[in-house]
C-alpha cells in the first residue's frame, strides 16, 4: 500500500494546482522515509545566483555531450577517418608548420567555454556556427581544423568538403589532447 500512496502524491499535487484548492508543494520538498514510515516537508527558495534559473542565467541551453566528448556524430565520417581517407596533420606536423612560419589557417571548432579552458591560438568558430562563417574559412591556403580529440573537426572537414567544395582542409589528428600529450604537457586535459 505504501508504493500506491507515494505513487498517487504527484497526481494529487497536479489536481491541487489545477483546481486551486489545498496547499500544493510548490517551493517545498516532500520527504518520505519508508524505513521509519515518517514524512516531513522542507521549504526552499530560489537561489538568485543559480546559473540555470537565477536572476541572470549563464546556462541557457543544453550542450551536446557526444559533441563535447569528441564522439563523432556521423558513422560515415568516422569510417572515412578510420580508413585513412581524410587528410590529416599530426600535432608534430602542426608544430613544424608554425616553426617554419607556413601560411595556413588554424580553425578551432569547439565551444567557447572549451576554448577558454585551453586553446592552440586558432580562430574559434564553434561547430554549430561553421556554415554561418564560411567567409572566414579560406579556400586559397591550407586550413587545419581541430577540436578536443579530432572527432568534431573531422565531421566539419567532411561536411565542408562534401557540401561546400573545400579541398584544402586538414583535420588535426588527436586534437588538443594530442597536443597536450606530445607537444605541451602543461596544458590542461579536460
Amino acid at each position: 500500500e505504501q508504493p500506491d500512496i507515494i505513487g498517487r502524491l504527484p497526481a494529487n499535487e497536479v489536481i491541487k494546482v489545477i483546481s486551486g484548492i489545498g496547499d500544493p508543494l510548490i517551493g517545498k520538498l516532500y520527504l518520505f522515509d519508508a524505513l521509519r514510515f515518517t514524512s516531513r516537508t522542507l521549504k526552499f527558495s530560489k537561489d538568485p545566483r543559480n546559473p540555470i534559473s537565477g536572476d541572470n542565467p549563464s546556462i541557457t541551453e543544453l550542450i551536446d555531450y557526444e559533441q563535447f566528448c569528441g564522439i563523432p556524430q556521423h558513422e560515415e565520417a568516422q569510417d572515412q577517418k578510420d580508413n585513412g581517407e581524410m587528410k590529416e596533420v599530426t600535432v608534430n606536423e602542426l608544430k613544424q608548420m608554425r616553426e617554419n612560419r607556413e601560411d595556413f589557417e588554424l580553425i578551432d571548432v569547439r565551444e567557447p567555454f572549451e576554448y577558454d579552458i585551453v586553446n592552440l591560438e586558432g580562430k574559434l568558430i564553434p561547430q554549430k556556427e561553421v556554415t554561418d562563417h564560411l567567409n572566414q574559412i579560406p579556400k586559397d591556403k591550407k586550413v587545419v581544423v581541430h577540436c578536443r580529440s579530432g572527432g568534431r573537426s573531422g565531421d566539419i572537414v567532411d561536411k565542408l568538403e562534401k557540401d561546400y567544395g573545400y579541398d584544402n582542409l586538414y583535420n588535426l589528428k588527436g586534437g588538443v589532447l594530442a597536443w597536450a600529450d606530445e607537444i605541451d604537457p602543461s596544458l590542461p586535459k579536460y
